[in-house]
This record gives structure tokens, C-alpha cells and sequence, in this order.
């Protein structure tokens, strides 16, 4: 099971990976930078419609993150 943190962390990884910023990836999946920056930090549970849109953003699949 994917826990908050560890999932925030992926998030993180692969944003890093494609040397986006957190602001333009944030604006690609139609989050506000806080509520990214939150999910990064393990803070919450993003619901799954962000989560789906956080893997378009990031052009991954949903099993790269979970």
C-alpha cells in the first residue's frame, strides 16, 4: 500500500526528473502550487482525480507513482 509520503515523494522524483518546477507542473495538472507542494510533503490524500491529473502532467502512469 502506497502511503501518503511515500507517494509525495514519486511526485517529487519525477518532477525533478523532467527539471520541472513545482509552479509549472503544478499549473499542467490544474493544482494551485500549495496543494502540490502539500502532496510532495506527504501531506494529505490527493483524490483520485489528481492523482490522475498529476500523471498526465508528469507523463507517467499512475503504477510510476502508486
Amino acid at each position: 500500500m502506497t502511503t501518503p509520503k511515500s507517494f509525495g515523494r514519486e511526485v517529487k522524483r519525477s518532477r525533478h526528473f523532467l527539471n520541472e518546477t513545482l509552479p509549472a507542473v503544478a499549473k499542467r495538472a490544474g493544482l494551485s502550487k500549495g496543494h502540490l507542494s502539500a502532496i510532495e510533503n506527504g501531506k494529505g490524500n490527493p483524490s483520485l482525480t489528481t492523482i490522475l491529473a498529476l500523471c498526465r502532467a508528469l507523463y507517467v502512469s499512475p503504477s510510476d507513482l502508486l
